[in-house]
């Protein structure tokens, strides 16, 4: 909140997660559990929830010395900055690669959801994981959702796209660009499926946002290093940034000062403020006058104490002076005049009229009043004696005359010293009245001149106090100088006395030798500078602050725990366009956006930008839309359209989608079940795409004997199969020839295993092999993979067959195989693959087809002819009656064959194709990250003479 234009932090602690009720209801229908796993909060809730019910931060702490229950995980970091450096993530950056601490984040989730199954969490997971997360990750995910909680079946799904699918859930094609905490991606879709090859990552999120923030800050306020912590940084770049329309302008802006102070954001760090220092200005002026009240009235009493010690002292004093009055007592004067520290009478004289002056003016400044005149009332003393000779006096008045010339020569001295008081206070007088005409007169020079003469006072002082430092140190000239006079004076053997002491000079150099016997000259340096604070205290409000030395003001105190973010208000989002402000060697935003368009044609690019969706934690900081309108309008072709959305709720909607999703989609057609772990292994994944057999399709294939599937590879990936087909020398080595009897031969190559390489991914991917398990009803193992190639003018004739009939010589009992036929090139004219709309339940036992039944079948079932593009499939049947005619056209023919049979119909005898192996199937993104090389050596490859003796077998047989 703000109080004016002073923010405070908010400093939330979270609150440690409640344990929720597992009802009946939810165990009873297996409602599926929602989990969005991301690298900063994980938001968990079941399907049936309009909300996640648990959202915390994805770590844990564990605090050494404490039991092995006390884990801290998530809202349990009551103080997340006093343990951030034992925190532990199951994350690298967007990759789960902690399993152990995973673990403990799903033993977190399932005991606070109430779970209590025996043994196992019996509920379907959906669970978001990073783009193109690696195959071994989900391996270990999938093992630990399996093996260590038993749940019956866990799906897959990026947050992005769930996200996606939740703004969008009629617009197949887009371009995503995802947010997140550790990185950023952006993501084209098309025909509602996300094309992984062309998506690219920029490894730069919020993470480095926060921790941007909060160096910047910390460089900028050094004083305030500690409290500038992470979580404070996080605040500051959630809720005070913002994307600028144009960086540099923006800058321009903010070095204006009337644009900073208007725009600046001031937080206000927690400090422990002065004692009382919460007041208002009537308050602290009533405050100022009683402090200088108190201040007058301590004064008073330390005036009053001083008097009292000065008239103890003066009567003191004035009691040996009167045993010089009386004739018989010159001897117990003497003595008392040594024991009172005095050696002569002048010098008690003089210490009388000073303590008689001092109580004077002191009794008048407690009074108010002005001091007394300094003029003596008393009448001139009679010294007859002196003017007789000594000749004619007796022994006795010679005793009285040496009496009277002492006190004649004190009662001189005490005249002087009183005329010099009268002149020093006369013209101390007249500085307080020309003091006071200025102040009425001329107040700011007043001010200036009592400043001038405190400042003096303070000056001499701590001269004093500089010398009496240097008189301890040997090296110092102060101490030098002591030493030098100190000899002078030893070295000087009078001895008649000498008169020391009766000029002021000689003072002085008694001062030189003992500088700390100052006490005088400091008492009246103390009264004095009491007397001109009083007065600036009194009339000079600025006084008070300056007196506190080494503390603050209540107003500059806050200010100096304030922080500005300014600049840094757009410096920070700015990241996210300019990675390289942080060294990180990779292009922004536009750049990277700019670089996945260009890898399309113009039309793919006007589909991809009509939906530029932003989504996640970075897409709720305001201007990032209007910011990616600019850009997208520079890098786009003059006058071409685009239309950039944000999500309703960047953070939310990821786990939004994903229960939306759960709750359309059938999740046993796209989720790894206990069972296809258990017979697949770890790394088998399900990946949905737009295609799935339905009850439907599969009571289509089971009447017609063949299925057509459009798309079923994608662009990029025919691209790549190209390049390993087409520059293999694998193929030109194992490739023979097949004559059509009418002099024109196709080629092919043919091998028995699928091996580890691209060709091979595609015949155990989930799309081909999963799909044909789906149609025959039960699991399929690899037979055969074939390259058939019809050139231009060239390629021969298949005459009409069935693919049973040989596979029924190789003592394959049953007609529990099929094959599946992918287009390499369009196949529209010559060479075109032909079948029967209706299976004919033909004689499994002939290979080519007796040309009279092919007429008779030709009267009940319709011929269709099977166009296809580059990426269509063709499923079929084994029993289904098909050929292909010659390439007559000026364009080759290529496809790509995988025949598959049932694993209960393993064959009776040993031939040149294998038995029953088991198909570890893989995901489909297998295809574009395999490599183009081929692994020959895993692959079984036929030979031309290996193919001539299956063709002589044929015969014999």
């Amino acid at each position: 909140m703000a109080d004016g234009d002073i923010f405070t932090f908010k400093d939330d602690k979270p609150v440690p997660d409640k344990m929720f009720d597992y009802t009946d209801d939810l165990k009873d229908k297996k409602v599926p559990l929602v989990i969005d796993n991301g690298s900063c909060n994980c938001r968990v809730g079941w399907a049936t929830d309009e909300k996640p019910r648990m959202i915390f931060r994805n770590v844990t702490a564990k605090q050494r010395g404490k039991k092995e229950n006390e884990l801290q995980i998530g809202n349990d970091i009551i103080n997340i900055d006093v343990i951030r450096w034992i925190l532990r993530t199951q994350f690298d950056r967007n990759i789960v690669t902690l399993y152990d601490v995973q673990e403990q984040i799903f033993d977190h989730v399932f005991s606070h959801h109430g779970i209590d199954t025996e043994g196992c969490v019996d509920h379907p997971i959906v669970l978001t994981e990073a783009v193109a997360n690696p195959n071994y990750c989900r391996q270990l995910m999938s093992e630990l959702l399996f093996e260590c909680y038993h749940v019956p079946s866990v799906c897959y799904g990026v947050d992005a796209l769930f996200s996606f699918f939740h703004n969008n859930p009629e617009d197949m094609d887009g371009v995503i660009i995802d947010c997140g905490y550790q990185t950023t991606h952006v993501l084209p879709v098309l025909d509602g499926r996300l094309d992984a090859a062309n998506c690219r990552r920029m490894n730069i999120g919020g993470a480095q946002s926060d921790f941007f923030m909060q160096r910047l800050l910390q460089l900028k306020y050094p004083g305030h290093l500690a409290a500038i912590t992470l979580s404070r940084a996080e605040e500051l770049q959630r809720g005070h940034t913002y994307y600028s329309t144009d960086y540099l302008q923006e800058l321009e802006k903010w070095a204006e000062l009337d644009y900073y102070q208007k725009h600046v954001h001031k937080f206000q760090l927690p400090f422990t403020p002065l004692p009382g220092s919460q007041i208002n200005s009537e308050q602290q002026k009533e405050r100022r006058e009683q402090q200088i009240q108190r201040l007058k009235e301590a004064n008073k009493r330390r005036r009053m104490e001083k008097l009292r010690e000065d008239e103890e002292e003066l009567q003191r004093l004035m009691s040996v002076q009167d045993l010089m009055m009386e004739e018989e007592e010159e001897d117990t004067f003497a003595t008392a005049l040594r024991n009172a520290g005095f050696k002569r009478l002048e010098d008690l004289q003089a210490a009388v009229d000073k303590l008689t002056l001092n109580v004077q003016r002191a009794q008048a400044k407690i009074l108010g009043i002005e001091p007394p005149s300094l003029e003596t009332e008393t009448k001139e003393s009679s010294f007859p004696l002196l003017d007789i000779p000594d000749e004619m006096l007796t022994p006795d008045q010679l005793e009285v005359k040496k009496r009277q010339r002492i006190l004649k020569s004190a009662q001189q001295g005490r005249a002087r010293a009183q005329a010099l008081q009268r002149e020093k206070r006369q013209k101390e007088l007249e500085d307080e009245r020309r003091l006071e005409q200025r102040r009425k007169s001329d107040f700011q020079g007043w001010l200036v001149e009592v400043r001038s003469k405190r400042q003096k006072i303070l000056d001499a002082r701590n001269a004093r106090r500089q010398k009496k430092a240097n008189m301890a140190k040997r090296g110092t000239l102060a101490s030098q100088q002591r030493m030098r006079i100190i000899s002078q004076l030893a070295a000087q053997n009078k001895k008649k006395d000498d008169n020391f002491g009766q000029n002021d000079e000689d003072w002085d150099v008694y001062k030189e030798i003992n500088p700390e016997q100052g006490t005088s000259d400091s008492e009246a340096e103390d009264e004095k500078l009491e007397e001109l604070e009083t007065m600036l205290k009194e009339h000079d409000p600025e006084f008070q602050k300056e007196l506190d030395v080494g503390a603050l003001s209540e107003v500059n105190l806050a200010e100096y725990y304030q922080v500005h973010v300014g600049v840094e208000q757009a410096r920070v989002p700015e990241l996210l366009f300019q990675p390289s402000m942080l060294g990180v060697e990779q292009g922004g935003i536009s750049e990277t956006l700019d670089y996945v368009l260009h890898k399309y044609d113009l039309e793919t690019q006007n589909r991809l930008t009509k939906n530029v969706f932003l989504t996640g934690g970075m897409a709720q900081v305001p201007g990032l839309k209007e910011r990616m309108e600019r850009d997208l309008l520079e890098i786009r072709p003059f006058q071409s359209s685009f239309t950039v959305t944000c999500a309703a709720n960047p953070v939310m909607d990821a786990w939004t989608g994903a229960r939306l999703w759960t709750l359309a989609t059938d999740l046993s057609q796209v989720s790894i079940t206990r069972k296809d772990y258990d017979e697949m292994g770890e790394g088998y994944v399900y990946e949905a795409g737009k295609f799935a057999v339905t009850p439907e399709i599969k009571a289509d294939f089971d009447k017609k004997g063949y299925i057509l599937v459009r798309n079923l590879l994608s662009d990029v990936e025919l691209v790549k199969v190209r390049i390993a087909l087409e520059n293999s020398d694998v193929i030109k080595e194992y490739a023979y020839d097949v004559d059509d009897g009418a002099d024109r031969k196709s080629r092919m190559c043919l091998w028995n295993q699928p091996g580890n390489d691209l060709t091979g991914m595609i015949a155990r991917c989930e799309k081909v092999a999963g799909t044909c398990e789906k149609l025959l009803g039960g699991e399929v193992y690899h037979y055969h993979t074939k390259l058939m190639m019809k050139e231009a003018y060239t390629g021969g004739r298949f005459m009409w067959h069935q693919d049973y009939g040989y596979w029924y010589k190789n003592t394959c009992l049953f007609p529990d195989m099929m094959t599946v036929f992918i287009a390499m090139d369009p196949s529209r004219t010559g060479g075109v693959p032909s079948v029967w709309a209706d299976r004919p339940q033909a004689d499994g036992g002939q290979m080519g087809a007796d040309l009279e039944r092919v007429e008779m079948l030709k009267a009940r079932c319709p011929h269709v002819h099977v166009e296809m593009d580059p990426g269509d499939a063709l499923f079929f049947h084994c029993n289904l009656l098909h050929t292909s005619s010659q390439n007559s056209s000026p364009n080759r023919r290529w496809a790509f064959l995988c025949a598959y049979n049932r694993a209960d119909n393993n064959p009776v005898k040993e031939h040149h194709h294998p038995r029953y192996t088991k198909l570890h199937k893989v995901p489909d993104s297998a295809i574009l990250e395999s490599s183009v090389d081929w692994d020959v050596a895993s692959k079984m490859m036929h030979t031309q003479q290996r193919h001539l003796n299956f063709v002589h077998s044929m015969k014999d047989k």
